[in-house]
């Protein structure tokens, strides 16, 4: 629920088979495009969601639907944060939140081990095997999903389930990570380079629906109704539950065409990702060369796909209400709920890492985060906001 790419955090949290296209220096070479792009408004004052493209599609997918439910409670965005680090486990990285944001779900680093939180305090959790850990989601129940090599150096790792302190392999697959579980025990993922779902802790893993001539794909969170999003060939991507699938739109950037799209998370139907320009669509094992990239804002429920221009975020969490947590430039973290951006306070010298990979909870009011502190160590945080 979960850096500006889903496959940088994929990357980040495991060693899978590597990806035929260059992710990470696409991306890369994307910021850097848009550093200049974005120095000619280095005066501007601009509010992060004042500056979206608004851009409804129609078709079988996206009709229109009912609004989502307001899940997250009263609507009225927090007004002030508090940041403390968290503690019990020393250097170490969030990675999932479960919606209440009690129960977090991360690794140590730089020697990756599993780690699980409840309430700010973290505990390391022993999976089987001999090499590299990490625990990559959690649900309200404290249910917790994660991945270990059997051994050092092996290429892929093994999918684990975690409930009452017992470590068991995910079934249905000999290899394979998962990354999100929720509240009804649904975990999503991917094996051998395709995205799958286990029904539950105890189902075989089901590979899902995936055009023909599909390269790869990745199966990156799930919603409470059963929703599936990932990416499919470097596109985003949505399974309903009805069983229907499709790639997300692709709305155009600044007058040009995106080729590419990436997914971080989806709450109550929002999905928080990010567009594309591409010097040549992706395809094979050709390097990818990103022109320009946009933050963007779906809604699988009501068909709406918002593109923030002009914005200078890096969202990378979404709320139930559609509010959104990352990075803004020149400013450090923020949660921004339609027109209100509130500033995410960090010590002095310190700012939000360039992986940092954003959590939030269903209500906006517990968010972590990883940050680099004046004396350039990284540390994760949790903001307490009301």
């Amino acid at each position: 629920m979960r850096t500006e790419h889903d496959l940088i955090q994929l990357l980040d949290d495991e060693p899978p088979t590597p990806s035929a296209v260059d992710v990470r220096g696409a991306i890369a070479t994307g910021r850097r495009r848009r550093a200049i792009h974005r120095a000619g408004f280095a005066g501007a004052t601009v509010t992060a969601l004042a500056a979206a493209a608004v851009v409804t599609v129609n078709g079988d997918l996206f009709a229109p639907g009912p609004a989502p439910d307001q899940v997250a409670g009263p609507g009225r965005p927090p007004v002030s944060c508090a940041m403390q680090e968290l503690t019990g486990v020393p250097s170490s990285v969030v990675r999932g939140s479960d919606p209440t944001g009690r129960h977090l779900a991360g690794r140590t680093e730089p020697v990756a081990g599993a780690v699980l939180w409840q309430d700010g305090r973290g505990t390391a959790v022993e999976l089987p095997g001999a090499g590299p850990a990490a625990m990559t989601a959690v649900n309200r129940s404290g249910t917790a999903v994660g991945w270990r090599f059997a051994k050092d150096g092996q290429v892929e790792p093994v999918p684990f389930v975690y409930r009452e302190e017992t470590a068991t392999p995910l079934p249905g697959v000999e290899h394979g990570s998962p990354h999100a579980i929720n509240d009804a025990g649904t975990i999503v993922g991917e094996s051998a380079g395709l995205p799958v779902r286990w029904s539950s802790a105890t189902s075989d893993a089901v590979r899902l629906a995936v055009p023909p001539g599909t390269v790869e794909g990745v199966a990156i969170d799930v919603d409470e109704d059963g929703t599936i999003i990932g990416t499919v060939d470097w596109k985003g991507f949505v399974w309903r539950p009805d069983g229907t699938q499709a790639a997300l739109p692709l709305p155009d950037l600044g007058g040009e065409k995106t080729t590419m799209s990436t997914v971080f998370g989806i709450r109550n139907g929002w999905v928080v990702g990010s567009v594309q320009v591409t010097e040549r669509p992706p395809a094979g094992g050709a390097s990818v060369v990103v022109l320009k990239s946009a933050p963007a804002l779906w809604n699988v429920r009501t068909g709406e796909t918002r593109v923030f221009e002009s914005a200078k975020l890096e969202p990378t969490a979404v709320t139930a209400e559609g509010w959104l947590v990352g990075t803004e430039a020149g400013r450090g973290p923020v949660l921004v709920a339609g027109d209100t951006t509130l500033d995410l306070p960090v010590p002095e010298g310190a700012m939000a890492a360039a992986d940092s990979q954003f959590t939030v909870s269903d209500d906006g009011r517990t968010i972590t985060g990883l940050i680099v502190d004046a004396s350039a160590t990284r540390r994760s945080v949790i903001w307490h906001c009301n």
